[in-house]
């Protein structure tokens, strides 16, 4: 028997493929991001951090988050920024730069700080209100 072949589209469709694929497709994917990122907000609005003995405040418009020193598990300083972690996926990174002349002083008092909460465990008040504070 003789089997039916369809016919080949040709290169034609290929090429509207590909082009769909490599230019159409993340035109439409910036657009989406862009229009997304000018609706949003919180994304443009600053972020300030005030460093103090008792832990890291970051407030944006009317919203404020603390960070206690015993939530800060590991901290990293390199020759450009100085990282502080609360868990493997987040941290603060304060660029050296953005710190100008507070950096060495910021190292020291993060230093100080860690190292008077090394062996901290806060109370069940303490964590209750930490998540009622995330929030």
């Amino acid at each position: 028997g003789i089997r039916y072949q369809p016919r080949s589209r040709g290169l034609g469709d290929v090429y509207k493929r590909q082009c769909l694929f490599t230019i159409v497709q993340p035109v439409m994917l910036y657009q989406k991001a862009w229009k997304q990122k000018k609706q949003n907000e919180a994304i443009n609005a600053v972020l300030h951090y005030c460093i103090s003995e008792d832990g890291i405040i970051v407030s944006q418009g009317q919203q404020e988050a603390k960070v206690h020193w015993y939530e800060i598990r590991k901290t990293v300083k390199t020759k450009s920024a100085l990282y502080l972690y609360m868990s493997q996926v987040r941290a603060f990174i304060f660029p050296k730069e953005q710190l100008a002349d507070c950096y060495d002083e910021v190292c020291a008092l993060v230093e100080e700080r860690r190292a008077a909460y090394k062996d901290y465990e806060p109370t069940q008040e303490e964590q209750i209100d930490d998540t009622k504070h995330g929030e």
